[in-house]
């Protein structure tokens, strides 16, 4: 099916119109706007403009908090938690990062961790900020029950995805890589394409392979063993660490849209400066990267691809679904834009 585009301004002006009608402020409309865009000009549909009528929903129904009392608190010298009052993850996370940053800045090293927050979209939204500023980030997040574990045939963990961004000249390299072989959002994108899903990705409610997305319940972990454990420590490092629960005591994303999310998440900062590398670590990165490149010409960077997407797109505009053609149009007629 081809998927008709629409230039990332418009949809950015749509984005921030709906969000502060539903009394978002300004600064946090035209925030959330800008990093779901960015998201889909990276090509990363699964947490990209897709996703803001779920988003709608949660703020139509106050398990979004519109208008949070942000509180930070320094437990230690380098580190601090924000309990985000239930607000939009991307608005939580953004103030994680700014004040892992100062930290950073002072200390050499951070950690800020997330209480009472939200689905917080693409995670490499936020370590790619973080070494846009020339220092090292790396950022976690978990989800409820989502994938089943090695040897297992019920959900138990999330996807909890991994973030790392390590700073170049005039750019990054960023690994942003779910713990499942793909993110629940591949799923839900499928479903509303119509398209059946890869092979060896999700099971049923028996822990039966499918390619069907609707009868999929939960993914499989990449590389078996490795994505399970991977997941159960994000989980931990995003949940208990920050005063939260862990995946089946995490309410639904997609089906608990009356109850509070409740996640943590957390980010670590490191700051080149204060390490030996420091004076010639991007120096170090570059040639690290032409080595590789030499031996390897075909092979993409971590976040190469993206780069790729996010220029192509910028000029031929940013692909939607049927169904999100569906919803702008629903949306748009209920809150009169």
């Amino acid at each position: 099916m081809e998927r008709k585009s629409h230039k990332p301004e418009d949809l950015s002006f749509w984005i921030t119109k709906a969000l502060k009608l539903l009394n978002c402020p300004q600064d946090h409309a035209e925030l959330i706007a800008s990093e779901l865009i960015l998201t889909s000009l990276w090509g990363i549909d699964s947490h990209g403009v897709e996703r803001i009528f779920h988003y709608l929903k949660r703020l139509e129904n106050g398990t979004i908090n519109s208008n949070p009392n942000f509180e930070f608190k320094k437990n230690a010298k380098a580190v601090g938690i924000l309990n985000a009052d239930d607000a939009h993850g991307i608005v939580s996370m953004n103030k994680a990062v700014n004040w892992g940053l100062q930290l950073a800045e002072e200390f050499g090293i951070s950690s800020v961790g997330v209480h009472r927050s939200t689905h917080c979209g693409a995670i490499g939204l936020y370590t790619r900020k973080i070494a846009r500023k020339g220092m090292i980030g790396i950022a976690f997040t978990h989800s409820d029950s989502l994938v089943v574990p090695t040897y297992g045939s019920q959900k138990f963990f999330g996807t909890n995805p991994i973030s790392i961004s390590i700073p170049r000249k005039n750019n990054d390299i960023c690994l942003d890589m779910a713990t499942s072989i793909k993110p629940w959002n591949y799923v839900i994108n499928s479903r509303q394409n119509d398209q059946t899903l890869e092979e060896n990705i999700a099971v049923n409610s028996k822990g039966e392979i499918t390619t069907n997305p609707f009868e999929a319940d939960a993914l499989l972990p990449f590389g078996d063993y490795k994505g399970f454990g991977l997941g159960m420590m994000i989980d931990i490092l995003c949940g208990p660490l920050n005063g939260m629960k862990y995946g089946p005591k995490l309410s639904s994303m997609h089906f608990d849209l009356d109850k509070k999310r409740n996640l943590g998440s957390t980010i670590i900062v490191i700051n080149p400066k204060a390490f030996n590398g420091s004076e010639y670590f991007t120096e170090i990165i570059n040639d690290m990267i032409l080595d590789l490149k030499d031996a390897n010409p075909k092979t993409y960077l971590p976040g190469e691809k993206e780069n790729i997407s996010y220029q192509k797109r910028l000029k031929q505009g940013i692909p939607i679904s049927e169904d999100f053609q569906k919803n702008f149009e629903l949306w748009s007629i209920k809150l009169n834009i």
